[in-house]
Order: structure tokens, then C-alpha cells, then sequence
């Protein structure tokens, strides 16, 4: 190396603002990683455990805003009411409803809905080709950080 490349690195090197990190502050870095992937860990597990569950006891889920316009629905559904999902999009889930659902059925998911609470209910539900069908249905509100309604879940099954 010659002299003029050393004087030369010598004075880059000044320039920077190099500080020094403890040894210990690794040790905490480490241990917040190692924190937080076991958070996730967890998270993911329990998301595992919510899709398996859905899965084995066949539940459809159904997703709207709080205007009650359907945002997502799972594949499923097809298998309960005979629509594909691409049908159900945007609609609400009165599509399902005809003229045996009960008054009183739909007043308790109404009065759940207003109130912004969970409700489970059996509904008379109708299938796109007609057909009336027991469905359960439970019905959960899910809120922002800030506590304003997002969003409403619903896991829809054939009632037993």
C-alpha cells in the first residue's frame, strides 16, 4: 500500500460516525429477535388451529363491511348454498334469506348487529337453487386498534 492510500483511508475513516455498540446491547438485540419470532410463532400457530378448526367442522366464512356488503367468503360456500364466491361478492347476506327465515331470527342477528356484539343463531337459509336450509351462524363484530367497527365475521355451518 503506498503512503498517499493510507492517509487517504485515514481521513475517510474520520469522517464516519462509527460508535461503538456494547457486546451486551447484542445480547438484548438477540434476545428481542428471539422474543418476538416466538410471538409470531405463536401467532401462527393459533391461525394453524383456526383454519384447521374451520376446516373439520366445515364452516363457511363470511366477511362484510360494517355496511354489510360481503368483502370476502371462503371457497366453501359453495358447498353450503350452491353459489361460488364470485356470486356472493358484494351482495349482502339477505341473499339468503327468503320467506321462511323467521322474523324473530333475523330481529336477534339485527338487534346483535346494532349493538355491535356477537350473536349465534339458527336462521332458515335458502340455497341458490331453492332449497331451505338450517344454518348456525355466529356472528362476530371486529374492531380497529382505535375500537371502530371494521369489520363483521361470520362462521356459517348446516345446523345439527
Amino acid at each position: 500500500m503506498t503512503p498517499s492510500y493510507e492517509k487517504a483511508v485515514a481521513k475517510y475513516y474520520k469522517t464516519l460516525r462509527i460508535c461503538p455498540v456494547p457486546l451486551v446491547s447484542w445480547a438484548q438485540f438477540r434476545f428481542n429477535l428471539q422474543t418476538k419470532f416466538a410471538e409470531i410463532q405463536a401467532q401462527w400457530s393459533e391461525k394453524e388451529h383456526l383454519y384447521t378448526h374451520l376446516v373439520e367442522h366445515q364452516k363457511v366464512v363470511l366477511v362484510t363491511n360494517p355496511d354489510l356488503t360481503i368483502v370476502y367468503v371462503s371457497a366453501n360456500i359453495h358447498e353450503l348454498t350452491g353459489y361460488k364466491p364470485s356470486e356472493v361478492l358484494g351482495k349482502t347476506p339477505k341473499m339468503f334469506q327468503g320467506p321462511m327465515t323467521l322474523p324473530h331470527s333475523r330481529e336477534r342477528i339485527r338487534k346483535a348487529i346494532a349493538a355491535q356484539r356477537p350473536v349465534c343463531e339458527t336462521v332458515l337459509n335458502y340455497k341458490k337453487d331453492g332449497t331451505v336450509y338450517a344454518c348456525e351462524i355466529e356472528l362476530y363484530p371486529k374492531f380497529t386498534a382505535k375500537g371502530v367497527l371494521s369489520h363483521y365475521l361470520a362462521l356459517e355451518k348446516i345446523a345439527s
